[in-house]
């Protein structure tokens, strides 16, 4: 605490809890030091036993709102958004979405679980509706095995997945978040979707996770009850998507940087989603390429062979080493191409800033699937889909590929010279098989649904 107190010279007090316990906090906002304010965008935690919680509004017990508190709890001015209008009309046109948006698909009929290991904040997804003027979908929390208080106190990420979800179907019936302690694994939030599934109210035809670990970290038995519960869930009707990381083709950066994938990106159960950058918004013809920040950041769409994880069967067409290839699909992921998101950590003044990366790839799939669930459910009402994957290859290696999907064949995943990944026509492991245009990926499915029946 003393050490704190001189890094961000801010006073620190010993406080004792009516259970007996004893913690530190700080009596103001703790922010970066003005020498850092180049390299770090924000502390989390060390909030102020005298500051209101903002994802409540509520106050602390026991304490009074000082001046500085109300100061810093006051919304921030709304930011301009110009950038991503620009691209958002791109990407309407290049995914196919502007002709399900002429027809009133959104989303509608569709549940969306989602998994995270952060603190849910209202207050932000409010501010972002009232600036924008937009209306996202209603969201609701389940704490998987973790109080509150022991989520990350930050938002961003949470509220980013929610934000680029709900601007791309907004109709969404419903998002329930699943929070579960980042300490932990996947498999617990995974047992409680698949539980909820028996639940008429509570079950999801969609599910997303932006959270993904070193699959090189985790134990061969971790990831084979994973995967047995996403194939479970798989056989309920669940279409379970996972970001590929931002680490390009070495996905345990900062950690190492030898090709590596993340987890559950890797699952043969969940469709990988890398990411792209849009090119032409500013009116020049408007195309993709593998989302990439280097040389300024070491971030790109992940993506890779994944050591020991067998091929699945639906890509046995592919060339390569003998296991699973990753992504299988890709979503726009840059920054500057989602525009500015709010967000609201515990503690500290609701801020707003451009952000994205494949965090923002998974949950904005969903959004697309979503609206294909609505589209098909007009011919079928009960319609699920389930793992998506055996789709995607099975149209992709087909006749209609050109008009089905936005094949990406520029740019590189590799941020460290590791020899993978690069763009090229086809699937490739940077961009999987491209992005999907909906409009014409829906009528293949609807079609292929006709043909089982």
């Amino acid at each position: 605490a003393r050490e704190a107190e001189a890094f961000f010279g801010v006073p620190m007090d010993q406080t004792t809890r009516a259970d007996g316990t004893a913690y530190v906090s700080a009596r103001s906002e703790v922010g970066v030091p003005s020498s850092l304010q180049s390299q770090v965008v924000d502390v989390f935690g060390g909030w102020a036993t005298t500051q209101p919680d903002p994802t409540t509004g509520k106050q602390p017990p026991n304490t009074q709102p000082s001046a500085s508190a109300q100061a810093s709890a006051a919304d921030p001015p709304c930011p301009s958004n110009e950038r991503g209008l620009q691209a958002r009309a791109v990407i309407d046109q290049m995914y196919g979405l502007d002709p399900y948006y002429r027809s009133g698909l959104t989303g509608k009929g569709v549940r969306v679980g989602m998994l995270s290991i952060e603190q849910y904040s209202p207050r932000a997804l409010e501010l972002y509706e009232r600036c924008f003027n937009r209306t996202l979908p209603p969201v609701e929390t389940t704490q998987v095995n973790a109080p509150v208080e022991r989520l990350d106190a930050g938002n961003i990420e949470t509220s980013m997945d929610l934000i680029f979800m709900g601007i791309f179907a907004p109709g969404i019936d419903a998002v329930d978040v699943y929070q579960f302690d980042k300490m932990t694994s996947t498999i617990f939030p995974l047992a409680d979707v698949l539980a909820a599934q028996g639940d008429p109210a509570k079950a999801v035809d969609v599910l997303t996770t932006s959270v993904g670990f070193c699959a090189a970290n985790l134990s061969g038995a971790e990831r084979s009850m994973s995967d047995w519960l996403a194939m479970s869930l798989a056989a309920t009707g669940v279409t379970y998507l996972a970001s590929s990381g931002d680490g390009g083709s070495s996905s345990c950066y900062p950690a190492g940087k030898q090709q590596s994938t993340q987890y559950p990106s890797e699952s043969a159960f969940a469709t990988s989603v890398g990411g792209t950058q849009v090119e032409g918004a500013d009116g020049a013809t408007p195309g993709q390429a593998v989302w990439n920040e280097a040389p300024r950041a070491n971030q790109a769409g992940g993506g890779g062979p994944a050591g020991d994880t067998p091929r699945p069967p639906y890509q046995s067409a592919l060339t390569g080493a003998d296991v699973r290839q990753t992504p299988d699909v890709a979503f726009v992921a840059a920054p500057g191409d989602v525009g500015p998101i709010a967000y609201c950590n515990r503690g500290a003044p609701c801020r707003f800033q451009v952000v994205a990366g494949t965090s923002a790839t998974a949950p904005g799939f969903a959004a697309v699937v979503a609206m294909l669930l609505e589209y098909v459910r007009q011919n079928s009402p009960e319609q699920r889909i389930g793992l998506l994957n055996p789709a995607i290859y099975q149209f992709a290696q087909g006749p209609a590929y050109a008009q089905a999907f936005m094949d990406i064949t520029q740019g590189t995943n590799d941020l460290f010279g590791v020899g993978c990944c690069t763009a090229a026509p086809g699937y490739d492991m940077a961009s999987g098989w491209g992005s999907l245009r909906l409009d014409q990926f829906g009528t293949l499915i609807v079609d292929a649904l006709k043909a089982r029946t």
